[in-house]
């Protein structure tokens, strides 16, 4: 993209962007208000407790899906690149 239509495609976001920023402030300033005038203080806690469980059961289990998945997927890739690299012949190509 040139400079030209990238400064005419976020002067045609730009509302788009406002409006949804307006939308959020409003929905969450609402969701604010009813939580302070009907007492809903509770809230808190049942958050708390969800982050224990989430913290206690969940978490670690995703930090071992992290620690095994990626380096299967690295793998992989590597293993067809080298694949594709080993299959050149060597000959400059063009691109479309």
């Amino acid at each position: 993209m040139k400079n030209d239509e990238i400064k005419a495609a976020n002067r045609a976001a730009k509302p788009k962007f406002i409006l949804w920023i307006v939308i959020c402030a409003v929905i969450g300033g609402v969701i604010g208000f009813l939580s302070a005038k009907y007492s809903l203080n509770g809230l808190t806690g049942e958050l708390k407790t969800i982050g224990t469980y989430f913290g206690a059961h969940i978490a670690p289990w995703l930090l071992l899906a992290l620690a095994v998945i990626p380096p299967i997927v690295c793998t992989a890739l590597y293993r067809s690149a080298k694949a594709l690299i080993a299959s050149w012949d060597g000959e400059d190509e063009e691109l479309r």
